[in-house]
This record gives structure tokens, C-alpha cells and sequence, in this order.
């Protein structure tokens, strides 16, 4: 008993003796003024998790004016990127050790291969591990393709065990691809054989990267291209041809009925004394600012809003009309009304008050991207259907899976032993940004 309350109170003194300056929390400042302190999870070259009393929130870097961080392993990998010099390439392999062990809770993929590629980059003797470090994780994510090029990059680097996992991984590799290649092979055969509308559903069922590269040559465009080529040919049943349809958030209206006031714009409830003028404000429904309807944000739809006043300005108006668009109502009405008071901001305030506001029939929206054709309109084009590409492509992707050919047809990563694109915009971390 003795010894616990001596723990406890070793503990309070230890607390009570924390330097001041130690933070207690992880804090981020918006660009906007807004400010979160919490615990920071996890921290990637594009945005920033934290977690507060409340929430958890993801803000982008871009949002971000400064960041400001407590004792903790958040802390400790921005003292380790901020160390990294170019000239010390072992530092950059050092610091990815630690990310996949000690810092395991801040790990980044992003974050990896940057640091793998910039110690292979500037040491070729730290290629090997740099690759093989990276190519693990990797597999472990089941990024079986990024896994097998880093592996590649390891066997460049004289890597016995880079090739045999490179190997093994391409193995794996192709049996998968043997499955999810078998729609889109199937659909080159029936646009080989002419029936378009039977072929269409199943090249868009590919989903595999590498069709993209592969296709390239072959087709001498994009698989992308080639497929809404195809689409473009093929009448849509569902939306006729047009591309779009009826929205269904709002059944085709553009607008979806205030439930707060039930469509009457105004709010329920008010009594006005003997002889009280009552003024739109003290009766106007505030979630739908007294329109009745909000638009509908999934068909992103526009109307125009009528405000009528209940005398006239300087120039003898006494009505305004605002554009509004879907999901920033409120906006468009403050370029004529304050939403506290209903006033008009041209005017003295307090002089000049909302009488009514008038939702007009909107101006597009109703309508969304059919799901069936992708949003492709059909319009066949004056051209052919490059067939003989298409049978290129069905040879190039059958051989690739039975292996034939140089490795690199699939890895695509020559002789090389880093991986440039994951450096190219600069390896020395300043100001929580990376810089050539």
C-alpha cells in the first residue's frame, strides 16, 4: 500500500515538474483562422489526421498554415526528415528502417518509397536493401506490381534475393491478372468479331493498370480512349443515348423539399401580439432561407432566387434576383441579404427589410451521368473500330501472361536501380515540404 501511494506521488511531482514548454497536445492552425489541437495519427506528404475532444479530421496540407507538435514519435520523424542530407544517403535508408519498425504507427507508403528511391539514388551500393525494404512492404499492401519493380530495381542492383522475389512476385502476378484480364479478353474478341453492344460491359470491367500500359502501343492510344470509343458507338437503353438520366436524389425536380418547414418556407410556431408588425425575419423557415426547397447537390443543380423588399432604395427598386447553386445557397443570397436580420446590405441597416423571397423553376440539374454508359453520349464516330489494334492488344496481353517476351514488358523499369518519379520534386524535407 505504501509503495503505491508513493508512486502516485512521484508521478504528481513529475508532473507538476514538466517543463513548461513540453506540449500537451498536437495542434494545427488553418489558413482560415480555425484551430484544432488534438493528437495527430498519422501525417502524409498530402494531408494531416488528427484527432481532437470531438473528432477526427483530415485536413489537406494545402488547408494548413502551421502545425505544431507535442513530444511524441509525430515529432521525432519530422526531426529525422528535416536531418536528411543529400550527402549522407545512409540517413535516408535509416530513417526508412525506422519508419517500417519503431514509427510503424506513422507509416506512409508515399513516405517509403521517397526515402528508399533517395538512398538508392544517391548510393548504388544502398540500392539492393533500399529496394528490397520497399518491395516487402509493398507486397505486403498487395501491391504486387510496385512490389515486383522494386524488386527489379533490387536484382539490378545485383540482388540475388531481388530476383528471386522479383520472380516469384511476377508468378503471382500473372496468375492474377490471368483473372482479372479475362473480361476485358473476352470483350476484344467480340469487338473483333463485330458485336460492339455485348463487348462494351465487359472492357469496362477492366480494372487492371497494367491493360493501360500495355494497350498504349498497340492501339496507339490510350485503353481509356479506345473503350469510350467503343461506348460511343453502342446506344445506351437506360438513358437513350443522351448519357444522362433522371436524377435520383430528387427524381429529375432539381430541388429537394425543405423537411424542417415542409415546403411552406416558413417557421411554425410564431404569434405576433396586437398590432405587432411582423416582418419576414420573425416567420422565415432558416434552413431553407425561406425558399421552400434546397437544391439538389448530387445533380448539382442552379435556379434563381427573386427577393422582393419592402421599400424601395435610392433608385427607386425594391427587388433584387440572386443566382444560386447547389450546396452554396447561403452565398449567393448574401450578395443582396443579410441572412440574421433579412436586410438589405445595399441599404442602411435595419432600413430596408425582406418582404418575400421567390424560388424561381431552376436553371439546370435534374439530370445526372448514367451509370450504364458512363456518361458517354452516343455518337458514333465517321471511323472504323480499329480492329487490328484491338488484336494486338489481345496478343500483346495473352503473351504477356504466358510469359513470354522480355520481363520488362511488364515491369517497364529497364536497367535502372531507383525509381526517379518518387524523387523527382526534390529529396531534402524544409518546412514540413519536400524541395529539390
Amino acid at each position: 500500500m505504501l509503495r503505491r501511494c508513493t508512486l502516485v506521488a512521484l508521478a504528481l511531482v513529475v508532473l507538476t515538474l514538466a517543463p513548461a514548454g513540453l506540449a500537451v497536445a498536437d495542434k494545427i492552425v488553418l489558413k482560415d483562422g480555425r484551430t484544432y489541437e488534438g493528437t495527430i495519427l498519422q501525417e502524409t506528404e498530402e494531408s494531416v489526421k488528427i484527432r481532437t475532444a470531438k473528432a477526427t479530421m483530415t485536413f489537406q496540407k494545402n488547408q494548413i498554415e502551421s502545425i505544431e507538435k507535442s513530444e511524441s514519435k509525430v515529432g521525432d520523424l519530422d526531426k529525422r526528415l528535416t536531418s536528411l542530407d543529400p550527402a549522407q544517403p545512409q540517413k535516408y535508408l535509416e530513417t526508412a528502417r525506422w519508419l517500417t519498425k519503431e514509427g510503424r504507427e506513422l507509416f506512409d507508403v508515399g513516405l517509403l518509397r521517397r526515402l528508399c528511391n533517395a538512398a538508392a539514388s544517391r548510393d548504388r551500393s544502398l540500392a539492393a536493401e533500399s529496394q528490397l525494404l520497399l518491395g516487402k512492404e509493398l507486397l505486403e499492401r498487395g501491391s504486387r506490381l510496385d512490389a515486383a519493380r522494386s524488386f527489379a530495381r533490387a536484382a539490378n542492383a545485383d540482388s540475388d534475393e531481388g530476383a528471386a522475389l522479383r520472380d516469384k512476385t511476377l508468378t503471382q502476378l500473372r496468375e492474377n491478372l490471368t483473372t482479372d484480364l479475362r473480361a476485358p479478353l473476352e470483350g476484344l474478341d467480340l469487338v473483333i468479331a463485330g458485336n460492339l453492344p455485348d463487348a462494351l460491359p465487359k472492357l469496362q470491367k477492366s480494372g487492371a493498370a497494367i491493360l493501360e500500359e500495355l494497350a498504349a502501343a498497340p492501339l496507339n492510344q490510350s485503353w481509356d480512349m479506345f473503350v469510350t470509343d467503343i461506348a460511343s458507338r453502342v446506344m445506351c437503353k437506360p438513358c437513350g443515348g443522351s448519357a444522362l438520366v433522371s436524377c435520383p436524389a430528387c427524381e429529375g425536380t432539381g430541388i429537394i423539399k425543405c423537411n424542417t418547414c415542409l415546403g411552406t418556407g416558413s417557421k411554425g410556431g410564431h404569434k405576433a401580439g396586437k398590432d405587432m408588425v411582423v416582418l419576414f425575419k420573425d416567420t422565415v423557415c432558416r434552413a431553407c432561407y425561406g425558399q421552400k426547397s434546397s437544391l439538389c447537390v448530387k445533380c448539382a443543380a442552379e435556379r434563381d432566387v427573386h427577393i422582393l423588399f419592402d421599400s424601395t432604395n435610392r433608385m427607386g427598386k425594391n427587388s433584387e434576383t440572386v443566382h444560386c447553386v447547389a450546396g452554396k445557397e447561403p452565398q449567393g443570397l448574401r450578395t443582396e441579404i443579410g441572412l440574421t436580420d433579412y436586410d438589405w446590405t445595399e441599404c442602411m441597416p435595419g432600413k430596408v427589410y425582406v418582404a418575400s423571397i421567390t424560388a424561381l423553376p431552376i436553371s439546370k440539374g435534374g439530370r445526372t451521368p448514367c451509370g450504364t454508359c458512363k456518361g458517354i453520349k452516343y455518337n458514333p464516330p465517321a471511323t472504323p473500330v480499329d480492329v487490328e489494334g484491338a488484336r494486338r492488344v489481345k496478343a500483346a496481353v495473352e503473351a504477356m501472361l504466358r510469359g513470354e517476351g522480355s520481363t520488362d514488358l511488364l515491369l517497364k523499369v529497364g536497367d535502372s536501380t531507383f525509381d526517379q518519379a518518387a524523387v523527382a520534386d526534390g529529396i531534402r524535407y524544409v518546412n514540413g515540404r519536400w524541395v529539390k
